[in-house]
């Protein structure tokens, strides 16, 4: 069986090697190609056998050569490929892998462009549209149109200043999420935030550029600003700080020496305010024009209130008020008068408004006061010399003393007396006081027992005959017979004349 076996195989074999013998005597040759005047051939295109290979290129480098570059005379006689050709730049729409070309053009020319889209979750690999145009010996799309999976791509490691959570994927999904952590002097989104959520989107770009920026302040911009002490390029990140000064008429607020560069710009904001003086009271003297609040340089005249002298001004300056705030105190020295005198322990000035009173001498009559007013004292000496009086007034039931006159003296003193039994009620005097005569003087009249009256009531004096009885004096009665009746007492008091008289039965 081995042996039938072997013996087959051989003659295969050998049948094998009769028909490739005679292929090879049939096919030593590839036909003759003819080409256009334009195509160059470089090798033997008349007499090629197997195995003879033609490279082909456009005379002309503005046309594309179309078709195969090289082909081969195979081992069937035949060329590999079509002979090419070269014409003008043109191309055809081609076939995209998840996507599709836009319109129904079957031919476009150079410099034409292509437009396509993609599938859903597919975009364009490049953001350029494809033009058709010469790459070499071909007209080509360039760039290649192609859609690739929308994806978000981030390059890893981060950028300095930034980091990312998760830390190692670089690779999204549309939907997926990815934390941006900055370090302490940068930003993301907004100068004051650190850190941001950011979401990849269907088209494939995130939200939000997942990269932090160095914090950095720019040069402010303040017309009031005098000096900046940086150099040319210097970048002032978050935390430095800079001198700096403020134009006259200015100052730098909260008084800091420099500015620092903060999240929220530069502190403190505004950097420079206009100096201001608030309004200053001053407890003996008035503003003139008054306002709650006065600019830098402006003048602030006032006026020294009652009881103080002058006027002052003040000027509003880097540092508050300055001037001189003066006011004197208005006193009055002593007043002198000839015929008067301080009451009370003199001094030598007074202050104003204080009162002085005087009382008058050396025979003037009266008593008068002084004020220290802003201009010097105010009022005025009251003294008089008294007047005398004419003849002194009579008295009823009573008598001058002395010698009647017809003028009397001011402080002129008259001397009375009362008749007999009259009893007088006062001072026995009258004084000539400033043309007036002063003083009470009374005579009281006596009282008389009428004797007839007395028998008719039955009534006698008890101890005496005498029937005058001067004002106060006791009288004392006593039944001459019987007993008394009524309500008259026998004992009463003589009083200005008027008496009662007892009954006795």
């Amino acid at each position: 069986m081995f042996t039938m076996r072997l013996s087959h195989l051989l003659w295969l074999f050998m049948l094998w090697l009769n028909v490739d013998e005679s292929l090879q005597q049939n096919a030593q040759r590839c036909p003759v190609i003819h080409v256009d005047n334009n195509v160059q051939v470089i090798g033997n295109p008349e007499e090629a056998t197997i195995g003879s290979v033609l490279r082909f290129r456009c005379k002309s480098r503005g046309e594309p050569l179309i078709g195969s570059q090289v082909i081969y005379c195979n081992e069937r006689g035949q060329w590999s490929e079509d002979v090419p050709t070269c014409g003008e730049v043109r191309c055809s729409p081609p076939v995209i892998e998840n996507g599709y070309v836009v319109g129904d053009i079957q031919v476009y020319k150079q410099h034409e462009f292509l437009e396509y889209k993609c599938n859903r979750h597919y975009k364009p690999t490049e953001e350029r549209l494809p033009t058709c145009t010469k790459i070499g010996i071909r007209a080509e799309w360039s760039p290649t149109p192609a859609c690739e999976q929308v994806t978000c791509k981030l390059s890893l490691p981060a950028t300095e200043g930034t980091s990312y959570d998760p830390p190692y994927r670089n690779v999204f999904s549309p939907g997926e999420t990815l934390r941006v952590m900055c370090r302490e002097k940068y930003w993301i989104s907004r100068p004051q935030d650190t850190s941001a959520e950011i979401t990849c989107r269907n088209n494939g770009k995130w939200s939000l550029t997942p990269t932090c920026n160095k914090f950095i302040c720019l040069n402010p911009r303040d017309r009031y600003l005098r000096d900046w002490d940086t150099y040319w390029g210097q970048q002032i990140t978050l935390g430095d700080t800079v001198r700096y000064s403020c134009k006259s008429g200015f100052k730098r607020t909260d008084g800091v020496t420099k500015a620092t560069c903060t999240r929220e710009g530069w502190k403190p904001d505004p950097l420079c305010q206009a100096i201001t003086c608030l309004r200053h009271d001053i407890q003996n003297a008035d503003i003139v024009r008054i306002k709650d609040e006065y600019r830098f340089g402006e003048q602030v005249n006032y006026v020294c209130k009652d009881g103080y002298e002058g006027s002052f001004a003040l000027t509003c300056r880097e540092d508050g008020w300055a001037g001189n705030s003066y006011c004197r105190e208005v006193r009055c020295d002593r007043k002198h008068f000839s015929n008067a005198e301080i009451i009370g322990t003199p001094r030598q000035s007074y202050k104003y408004s204080e009162q002085v009173e005087y009382a008058c001498k050396n025979g003037y009559e009266g008593r008068f006061s002084i004020t220290c007013g802003q201009n010097g004292w105010i009022g005025s000496p009251q003294c008089r010399e008294p007047v005398g009086c004419a003849s002194a007034p009579p008295l009823e039931n009573g008598d001058i003393k002395d010698t009647m006159k017809s003028q009397y003296s001011h402080k002129e003193q008259v001397e009375y007396m009362c008749q007999s039994y009259y009893t007088m009620e006062g001072e026995p005097y009258r004084t000539c006081f400033d043309g007036a005569w002063t003083g009470h003087i009374r005579c009281l009249q006596p009282c008389i027992v009428d004797e007839d009256n007395m028998r008719q009531h039955n009534i006698t004096l008890k101890s005496t005959d005498n029937k005058y009885f001067a004002h106060d004096d006791v009288i004392e009665f006593r039944c001459a017979r019987g007993v008394p009746v009524g309500s008259v007492p026998l004992r009463q008091r003589c009083n200005g004349g008027v008496i009662l008289i007892p009954t006795c039965q």
